[in-house]
């Protein structure tokens, strides 16, 4: 995909940049023999260069986050299970748990709106609401109703608006001229693998292709970085402290018949008479 960034010189640079689906997971595996197990690791890169494609891909890794933490424990309101974990659990029915799954695989996948409730803050409140009295049966009522008038409804195209906007946000909000990649798009999900654990990790990053060499490229970075920084009230100081310095050396120098000098990495400062 092409894109332009512009400078603060106000030149401006046509670079690719191109998507990377990366997914690592760990598995922890049993032995057919005795209670050994071995930890397998395995990674998959997808590579994308079309914004389209790359959209759908990472619409379904927002997807499975949202679901994965939407989705009540299978052992929540399990009929064997010998007590309940907390109020909401004891009263709410079928319909009710569908509800707040909904509520919160909304608020997950597209963030809360200004006009609604903060449904993941208040079910981490209602998950420790063990308060068997009237004041805790109260208020887990009030959060049922409050589910019952939750609109969790929404779009396919509002979803992929949704992950379009943040493929977008994260390439705007990336200084390109000091970077070569961003990945700040990382999801961790652990999910039960039998007896053992799965654990995997999803990262989206956006990286721009390397059409300079690498020397050329770090040279660039080093310059407008220091620019930047020259350009602060720190930067100002410190430049017209090594100024003056140098003028008061330059004049010592010349004071005292030297005629060459050298100034070392640390500022330090050699002179000497030439033959």
């Amino acid at each position: 995909m092409k894109m332009k960034t512009k400078y603060e010189d106000n030149t401006t640079e046509e670079m690719d940049i191109v998507f990377m689906l990366i997914s690592r997971t760990k598995e922890e595996v049993a032995h057919e023999w005795g209670d050994d197990t071995s930890l397998v690791e395995r990674e998959q890169t997808h590579v994308y260069t079309d914004m389209d494609a790359a959209v759908l891909a990472f619409h379904e890794v927002l997807n499975e986050e949202a679901n994965h933490y939407s989705k009540m424990d299978e052992s929540f309101q399990h009929r064997d299970k010998e007590e309940c974990d907390s109020v909401f659990e004891s009263e709410a029915g079928y319909d009710d748990v569908q509800r707040l799954e909904a509520a919160l695989y909304k608020q997950y996948r597209l963030g809360r709106s200004k006009d609604e409730p903060n449904i993941i803050a208040l079910w981490k409140e209602h998950q420790e609401n063990d308060d068997w009295d009237n004041a805790g049966f109260d208020s887990n009522r009030e959060f049922m109703n409050m589910l019952k008038e939750f609109d969790f409804n929404f779009s396919p195209k509002t979803g992929l608006d949704n992950t379009r906007a943040l493929l977008n946000k994260m390439i705007s909000d990336t200084d390109w001229s000091v970077t070569l990649s961003i990945g700040d798009k990382v999801r961790t999900l652990c999910e039960p693998h039998g007896q053992y654990y799965y654990k995997g990790t999803i990262q989206l990053k956006i990286a721009r292709s390397i059409t300079k060499t690498m020397f050329n490229w770090e040279l660039d970075t080093s310059m407008t970085k220091s620019w930047r920084w020259s350009q602060t009230e720190e930067g100002k100081k410190e430049i017209a402290e090594k100024e003056e310095r140098h003028n008061d050396l330059m004049t010592y120098m010349g004071e005292s018949g030297l005629t060459s000098y050298s100034v070392d990495d640390k500022g330090t400062y050699s002179m000497w008479r030439g033959e």
